[in-house]
């Protein structure tokens, strides 16, 4: 399974996360960063490179997460969800802002409407863990459609 977990979510990890994995998992495991990185794989100077790098290859966070799961499998796999869960927030964060800004483009009251219970579908698809994350924001979505409703609905009289 671990290769195959590897493989999978390797592309999912940023720069950052390879780093925190490395320095948080790899080396608290094995006291320095030389033992860390001759457990993953990868150079000595690899981690050193990680400040002034665009990208890591995802071969080096293939085996820097494969690492990571051999060492100490419970928090590399905390660590992995929480970040995957913050991506997730993140996502679904610009997907209320992107139908709360179609809404506010709208000429009339049904269509917002539309775009509201469209939202609403969605957070309760999708919200879930996530609802705590966007709740502030799909709140004020909520308030800016149902003004821009009223707003449009005293228009149309």
């Amino acid at each position: 399974m671990n290769k195959r977990f590897s493989r999978r979510f390797a592309s999912y990890l940023s720069k950052g996360d390879v780093r925190r994995l490395f320095y948080d998992v790899l080396v608290k495991k094995y006291g320095s960063v030389e033992a860390a990185s001759r457990a993953a794989g990868i150079s000595r100077k690899t981690p050193y490179n990680l400040d002034t790098v665009r990208d890591v290859r995802h071969s080096t966070k293939v085996k820097v997460l494969q690492a990571a799961y051999e060492a100490d499998p419970l928090s590399t796999l905390r660590f992995l969800v929480k970040a995957l869960r913050s991506r997730a927030g993140e996502a679904l964060f610009t997907l209320i802002d992107y139908i709360k800004t179609e809404a506010l483009r709208c000429r009339d009251s049904r269509e917002v409407e539309r775009h509201a219970r469209l939202l609403e579908e969605i957070l309760e698809e999708l919200g879930g863990p996530l609802r705590d994350e966007v709740e502030i924001e799909a709140e004020d979505a909520y308030q800016l459609l149902s003004q821009k409703s009223a707003k449009l609905k005293a228009g149309e009289q």
